[in-house]
């Protein structure tokens, strides 16, 4: 009995030793299958399975988020979430951003000019890789955000100035192509005319720069076009003279002369249509060129109601022509009677002095005769 009890000990011995001796190959074997996994890439998308499950990408698909770069160039050459469409969140996937924009998968504006790269491409047309896609001096972000101006068009109202040197050297509006209402755009007012857009009277003569420049052709930078002391606006509107001209009707007289010191006509020569010029009744004859009224000579019949040679003042009412032919008339007489009465003057005084003479020696010679 002890001999059985001995001989199934002995069995029971080497069973679980074989067992044992199984178990440690089948463990072993495990290990070594399990390295061998780790090793391998089974999307062949260049990562080991094990660097996929440390990324957290799919080790059985190449390219876990389906964006079109496979895992391993997200992961080891972009720097792109393999999980994520778009990285960065820009509205671009990270495909796009690096084989058809070139933009920046990591970054969601890329050149940093205010707009994601996906506004840039989808929403404004602008060029994500250019802060400043028209070249206006404003960068894509401000022109859409703070001035809402167009990012592709660098002048957006059509005015002649880029929007930059209008809010940055002008301070006009981008989007107002007159800003002071003159009736000139801005682009005008500085190229042109080099007057100023903000003001629509640069030289503050009283008449704005479109009239000066385009109905009275006087300097919109000048309050006194011609210089002759009289404003433009005084010339244009006040007294209908020519604001290019210093003396608008020829008389010699400066428009300032005659407004402000004489009183006269400035756009007649002849104020009082006496047919004396205005220049010569001031400087050469001395009389008033404001004179309406005329003094008439006139020697009328005894049938008239007068006698023979009264003098009498009339008002001429006949039509201009005939008092302007009257007035010469007159003027005429009277000089040919001045004339005259000279001339008789000067024979009188001949005769008178001749008849003295004689006279003088007559009365010489009887006192001579008394002495003898």
């Amino acid at each position: 009995m002890q001999t059985i009890v001995r001989l199934l000990s002995k069995s029971t011995f080497f069973i679980l030793f074989i067992f044992l001796c199984q178990m440690s190959i089948s463990f072993a074997n495990a290990g070594n299958d399990n390295d061998n996994d780790n090793d391998n890439d089974n999307d062949n998308d260049g990562l080991k399975n094990k660097q996929e499950e440390v990324y957290g990408s799919d080790p059985n698909k190449s390219d876990t988020d389906s964006d079109g770069l496979n895992d391993r160039e997200e992961i080891t050459h972009y720097g792109t979430n393999a999980q994520k469409t778009d990285t960065d969140s820009d509205g671009l996937s990270d495909y796009e951003e690096v084989e058809t924009y070139g933009t920046n998968p990591v970054r969601a504006d890329t050149y940093n000019d205010g707009l994601t790269d996906g506004e840039e491409v989808y929403k404004y047309r602008t060029d994500p890789l250019d802060v400043d896609t028209d070249n206006d001096l404003i960068y894509d972000g401000d022109e859409v955000k703070k001035y809402k101006t167009d990012p592709r068009k660098d002048d957006s109202d059509g005015d002649g100035l880029d929007d930059g040197e209008e809010v940055f050297i002008y301070k006009t509006n981008p989007l107002e192509k007159d800003d002071d209402d003159d009736g000139i755009n801005d682009g005008d007012e500085v190229k042109k005319y080099k007057t100023s857009p903000t003001r629509s009277d640069s030289d503050n003569d009283g008449l704005n720069d479109y009239d000066e420049v385009n109905k009275y052709n006087s300097n919109p930078l000048s309050s006194d076009t011609d210089g002759d002391g009289a404003t433009d606006y005084n010339e244009a509107i006040s007294f209908r003279t020519n604001p290019r001209e210093e003396d608008s009707d020829d008389d010699k007289i400066s428009d300032y002369d005659e407004i402000y010191i004489h009183q006269t006509e400035p756009t007649k020569k002849d104020t009082d249509d006496d047919t004396v010029n205005d220049y010569d009744e001031i400087n050469v004859y001395k009389t008033d060129p404001k004179a309406e009224e005329i003094q008439e000579i006139s020697s009328t019949s005894g049938s008239s109601g007068s006698p023979t040679g009264a003098v009498t003042a009339e008002t001429s009412t006949t039509n201009p022509e005939e008092n302007d032919s009257f007035r010469r008339n007159s003027t005429r007489a009277i000089l040919v009677g001045i004339a005259f009465v000279l001339t008789a003057f000067m024979i009188l005084k001949v005769i008178v002095e001749k008849e003295t003479r004689r006279t003088l020696k007559k009365t010489y010679s009887e006192k001579i005769g008394i002495f003898k």
